[in-house]
């Protein structure tokens, strides 16, 4: 039997330590840090936690509303207690959370697997989940790497990232979206930044036009509590987003700033950079052809209201 408990920012410490545990039984290349989990308790969330033997943590159930209202899933239970149908519940009741906290009673909850696990498949599956999208983790040695060739300096700029420049970018990016519910506020935008690493950052503007408006930028952070899992001083390329510009391709304008950022992993004395692409996309090739390789894939699995 367990006990249900509504998590708060003091179970930060018991929390942070079981998704470690969990994440080295799965050995999944990254360690979670209590800035990450405090940050998640504090935002739009609901957390239940499983207690056993009078005071021990041994799983988790979150639901978190994201920027565009929609609501994401996540969980895990103890190596050493699974089979007891913590999992099954941890499923069901952030998936009922998820539901009361559409804003409108409408919209989409998401859930990711990180790594292979097909009883947590069969549960999503079983729950009214369906698949929706995949993604290729990738990593490239820095000491090994091959630059892009670039000859567009005259035509756009890349410009390390400053505060100053900060609010441009989200208005941009707010710009780019009007209309599809993908809007952010400030503080929206400035979630998930406990690592974030604006010396490895770039922005990329458009020389040609007097205003110099922004047409890509590349956001990383440097997550140290990872190195021991990954096997490496790694950074990582957290958002790397480029807006269509007139009369030249996406890829050029995405060169630069994949260039910026690895010669800026390099110059931090960084060993490897890692980044995630959509199985598919435009950025997945342009990181291939840097010497990227897909080191594991994470798939997306969605329930529409």
């Amino acid at each position: 039997m367990f006990d249900t408990v509504e998590l708060t920012l003091r179970d930060v410490s018991d929390l942070t330590a079981l998704v470690n545990r969990i994440e080295e039984l799965d050995r999944a290349p990254f360690r979670t840090s209590a800035a990450e989990m405090t940050e998640l308790l504090q935002g739009d969330s609901r957390g239940l936690g499983y207690w056993i033997d009078g005071g021990r943590l041994v799983g988790y159930s979150l639901a978190y509303r994201q920027a565009n209202g929609n609501v994401r899933c996540t969980g895990g239970v103890d190596p050493n207690v699974r089979g007891r149908g913590i999992g099954h519940h941890c499923i069901s009741w952030s998936t009922e959370q998820a539901r009361e906290m559409l804003i409108g009673g409408h919209g989409h909850i998401g859930v990711t697997v990180e790594f292979e696990s097909p009883e947590l498949i069969e549960h999503l599956l079983a729950k009214g989940y369906r698949e929706t999208n995949s993604y290729a983790e990738m990593q490239v040695n820095l000491a090994d790497y091959t630059p892009l060739v670039w000859r567009a300096s005259a035509l756009i700029d890349i410009h390390p990232w400053s505060a100053e420049m900060d609010r441009q970018v989200l208005r941009a990016h707010n710009r780019i979206v009007a209309g599809f519910g993908l809007e952010l506020d400030e503080d929206h935008w400035l979630q998930g930044r406990s690592d974030f690493a604006p010396e490895c950052s770039f922005i990329a503007f458009d020389r040609r036009n007097d205003r110099s408006p922004i047409v890509g930028y590349a956001m990383s952070s440097i997550y140290a509590q990872d190195w021991t899992a990954i096997g490496s001083r790694q950074g990582y390329i957290d958002r790397f987003v480029v807006y269509p510009a007139p009369r030249i391709s996406r890829s050029i304008i995405g060169a630069g700033l994949l260039n910026a950022v690895l010669a800026a992993f390099r110059a931090e004395g960084l060993e490897t950079a890692g980044a995630g692409a959509e199985i598919g996309g435009h950025a997945i090739d342009l990181y291939r052809r840097v010497g990227f390789q897909v080191s594991s894939t994470v798939r997306e699995f969605e329930i529409t209201v």
